[in-house]
C-alpha cells in the first residue's frame, strides 16, 4: 500500500478558542528550536531519512497546534527522496510516537492470490472456455474428468455445489494457457507444500512474511522446482548466521533466493592457501648509524676535541677507504644491500 496524500498532526496542545488550520505552508517569522539533546535523541532512535522528514514537519509546525496536508510525493520531490522512502518514513514516525498520522487518500494494489478458482463445478456453462481462441482450453486429463463425472453424476447434484472450486496452483493456470502438462499441486517443495514452506520462514528465521517475499518465493518454486525446498532451507541458513548485521531481513533472505546462497555462503570469504600465507623473509635491517655520527658530532663539537678522539670514547676506530679490508669491505656491501 502506496499513501499518497497523508495528514499529520505534531504532539502538541491545541487552543480551544483556535481551530487548527489545515495547511502545509510553513509559518512566516517562526522557527524550530532544536536543542543538543533532541538532536542526540533523534539521532539514536531514529535514521537519517526520518529525521530528514520530521524536522522538516516540525519546521512547518513548531508548536504542534496545526493539522498538516501533505502529499508524499511532493514530500519526497521537496526533500529529493523517493516517495516509499517518504512513506515508510512516516509510518516509523507515527508507529514510535513523534507524529500523528490520518491516511486521508491512498493507492491500493490487491497482490494476486496464489490459488486460483477453477471451475470444475456447476452448470455446463461454467465448465466451457470462455475464450474461444483454443490457447486457454482444459488440459486433456482435466476434460476426462469433467466427462467422466458428467457421465456418473447426476446433474442435480451439480446446482447446489459453488461454481470456483480452487484447486489449481497460479504455475498449473500459466501451464493450462500455454499448453503445457500441468505440474500437480500437492507436492511443490519436495513435497512439503506451498503453504509450509511459507511458514517455514516466520518459524526458523522470526521475520514476518510481506508480500514482495512471498512473490520471490513463488518465482523460485516456478523456475526452479527441484531445488525450491533447499533454496528455502538455505535462504534461512545464511540469514540467521548474518542476523546481527542485517537491517532488512524479508529483503536479505529475498536476495538469498535469487542467488541461491549455501548455507555458509553469505559469511565465506576467499581465503589465501597456507603457502601464499608464507611471506618472503625480509632481509635483516642495516645498522643505523645515524644517531652515532650524530652524538660524535655533538661531543666534538662540545668539547672541543677532534674527531678520532671522539670514535675512541665511543669504541669506535675511524679508518680511511684505502685502509678498508676484503672483510670489511663486504660487511659494508651487505649493509648497503638493505639501503
Amino acid at each position: 500500500m502506496n499513501a499518497t496524500h497523508q495528514r499529520v498532526a505534531g504532539k502538541g496542545f491545541v487552543h480551544p478558542k483556535t481551530p487548527p488550520r489545515q495547511t502545509s505552508a510553513p509559518l512566516k517569522g517562526v522557527h524550530y528550536r532544536l536543542t543538543n539533546e533532541e538532536w542526540l535523541t533523534l539521532w539514536d532512535n531514529l535514521r537519517p531519512a526520518e529525521i530528514k522528514v520530521l524536522l522538516h514537519l516540525r519546521t512547518l509546525d513548531p508548536f504542534g497546534d496545526r493539522t498538516l496536508e501533505i502529499g508524499v510525493r511532493d514530500l519526497g520531490r521537496t526533500l529529493s527522496m523517493d516517495h516509499s522512502t517518504v512513506s515508510r518514513a512516516l509510518k516509523t514516525l507515527d508507529k514510535k510516537g513523534y507524529i500523528d498520522l490520518d491516511l486521508i487518500q491512498v493507492n491500493v494494489r490487491v497482490q494476486s492470490n496464489r490459488v486460483a478458482p477453477d471451475t470444475t463445478g456447476g452448470s455446463k456453462h461454467h465448465r466451457r472456455s470462455s475464450d474461444t481462441t483454443g490457447d486457454r482450453q482444459t488440459p486433456p486429463t482435466v476434460e476426462l474428468e469433467t466427462s467422466e463425472t458428467l457421465d456418473s453424476e447426476d446433474p442435480q447434484a451439480f446446482s447446489t455445489e459453488s461454481p470456483f472450486v480452487p484447486e489449481q496452483t497460479l504455475k498449473n493456470v500459466v501451464n493450462n494457457r500455454s499448453g503445457a502438462t500441468p505440474t500437480p499441486a500437492t507436492e511443490p517443495f519436495n513435497g512439503k507444500g506451498y503453504s509450509a514452506i511459507c511458514d517455514l520462514i516466520p518459524e526458523r528465521a522470526g521475520v514476518p512474511l510481506n508480500p514482495a517475499l512471498v512473490s520471490v518465493v513463488e518465482e523460485v518454486e516456478m523456475r526452479h522446482p527441484e531445488e525450491s525446498y533447499a533454496r528455502v532451507c538455505n535462504a534461512i541458513s545464511a540469514y540467521i548466521e548474518q542476523k546481527a548485521t542485517v537491517r532488512n531481513p524479508q529483503a536479505f533472505i529475498s536476495a538469498a533466493l535469487k542467488r541461491g546462497f549455501t548455507s555458509n555462503q553469505a559469511k565465506r570469504q576467499k581465503r589465501p592457501s597456507t603457502e601464499k600465507q608464507k611471506k618472503t623473509p625480509l632481509p635483516p635491517a642495516p645498522m643505523d648509524l645515524s644517531g652515532l655520527i650524530a652524538e660524535i658530532q655533538i661531543h666534538c663539537q662540545r668539547l672541543q676535541i677532534p674527531v678520532k678522539q671522539a670514535l675512541e670514547r665511543f669504541g669506535r676506530v675511524g679508518r680511511s677507504l684505502n685502509d678498508l679490508t676484503d672483510l670489511d669491505l663486504a660487511t659494508l656491501r651487505l649493509e648497503m644491500a638493505g639501503w
